[in-house]
């Protein structure tokens, strides 16, 4: 019975270890990764340090306890070790999300302040937008909405020349805009800037006003850009995950909350069509 007992406890630990361990290859080049199950650590090679805010622990799209977090009331975690993600040359940011309801900004992960170096969000229409700043704000537009109350997998990465955007594992049209006007393609040289010192999950910044309403679980960010065929197998290795009830551990534990309930006089501020669509993947930047 006792050797059972130890048997049982091992494959336990060997099952939790899976699940928050990166388990694939090409996760070497993670710089985030927030599983969100029943808390806020980032399991990446990084191990950032996280704060949060007004978030709740909800299922994820598998039913397991505390699998995901919802950003309602603005809510957000917060991602210290800014230095991490500066100067990136290539990236990808992959999510998945369930959207209670449409609002100018549903923000899913935003680095800003000062300037804004990029901001990942279902806008009021329902089209995902990721959007920055480089002498005036240059907005990529999904052609598809994000449908409400359904779990859709998002993804927007850039390799330096190339934008790509990606919903539930499928190469996704987008059409670009520029301070309001169309662009096309051929017509559009960026460069980024990364001056933000916020790196905010599910709101533009903490205590902003633009939080997500809804749930956001397994969030990533690669220093290089993921193949679709890697895309979808991060789809399908949450599939393996049901039947779990996450145990809770840290979260809502940001410094600036406690001043919010001690300090009466603490204001939160606000922070200051499709045409053109193009057909996805082959969409190159000339820099």
């Amino acid at each position: 019975m006792r050797s059972s007992w130890i048997i049982f406890i091992f494959f336990s630990c060997a099952v939790v270890q899976a699940q928050i361990t990166p388990n694939n290859q090409f996760d070497r080049d993670l710089i985030l990764y927030l599983p969100l199950n029943g808390n806020i650590q980032d399991e990446s090679p990084l191990k950032n340090n996280c704060f949060s805010w007004n978030i709740k622990p909800e299922k994820d799209k598998n039913g397991n306890n505390n699998g995901a977090f919802s950003f309602d009331n603005i809510g957000f975690i917060g991602v210290q070790n800014i230095d991490n993600f500066n100067g990136l040359t290539a990236f990808t940011i992959t999510s998945w999300i369930y959207l209670n309801k449409y609002t100018e900004h549903n923000t899913i992960i935003s680095k800003v302040n000062p300037g804004r170096d990029f901001n990942l969000q279902v806008q009021e229409d329902g089209t995902l937008n990721f959007h920055t700043y480089k002498n005036g704000y240059i907005h990529f537009n999904s052609q598809h909405k994000i449908p409400l109350q359904e779990w859709v997998y998002v993804t927007f990465t850039y390799t330096g020349k190339v934008f790509q955007m990606y919903i539930n594992g499928e190469p996704e049209k987008f059409s670009i805009n520029f301070e309001g006007a169309f662009v096309p393609m051929d017509e559009l040289k960026f460069s980024f800037s990364w001056t933000g010192k916020d790196l905010t999950v599910g709101n533009l910044y903490p205590y902003a006003r633009e939080s997500f309403y809804g749930r956001i679980d397994d969030l990533r960010v690669y220093k290089r850009v993921l193949s679709l065929s890697e895309i979808k197998k991060l789809i399908n290795l949450k599939n393996n995950e049901r039947g779990i009830a996450y145990p809770l551990g840290d979260f809502n534990n940001s410094e600036q909350n406690k001043q919010v309930i001690d300090n009466d006089s603490f204001k939160i501020t606000t922070p200051g069509n499709q045409k053109g669509v193009i057909d996805a993947p082959v969409q190159e930047i000339k820099l």
